[in-house]
């Protein structure tokens, strides 16, 4: 365990994120599940753009889009299912947050929604309380409706008491 903290702060360290590097260009977020950003600490907040991405995923909240979309992924590191918040919050364009979670070997859509209050921002999407069971692993897609892209904030954290 100390060893794991170890290693979990100098990342923190050498990158500036408790769940790894930006691309050379600032981006933040993997461009597909086979290379999503591993988040590693609970809570996070981080900032990034989808301008550079491309569209691979889609799920229907209230629309299709063809909008670029970025992949983060978290792991429950516990014994005990968790609860947890997630949110994407931009002033530049209208944000999609989606995501897929782990069953069996497979891939099932968990969570979805396309328009939340978001408090600080224009454009906001939001999962309350989504489950995370021991050991399951989740990929959160941080996307846009109607094309759109740009710059965002996503915050994750875990419901107290959940």
């Amino acid at each position: 365990m100390r060893s794991r903290i170890l290693i979990l702060l100098g990342l923190v360290i050498l990158t500036g994120s408790a769940f790894g590097p930006a691309s050379a260009s600032g981006r933040i977020g993997g461009e597909v599940i086979a290379d999503a950003s591993e988040i590693f600490l609970l809570p996070f907040q981080e900032e990034g753009s989808t301008a550079e991405l491309t569209d691979d995923y889609d799920e229907p909240c209230s629309q299709g889009s063809t909008s670029p979309d970025g992949v983060f992924k978290y792991t429950n590191p516990t014994t005990l299912s968790q609860r947890a918040d997630i949110w994407i919050c931009s002033d530049e364009y209208d944000t999609k947050l989606f995501t897929y979670s782990t069953r069996d070997d497979s891939l099932f859509v968990s969570g979805c929604n396309d328009d939340a209050s978001c408090g600080r921002s224009r454009y906001g999407s939001r999962l309350d309380a989504l489950l995370i069971k021991p050991g399951q692993t989740i990929y959160i897609v941080v996307d846009g409706s109607n094309g759109e892209s740009g710059g965002y904030s996503i915050d994750m954290r875990l419901v107290v008491g959940a």
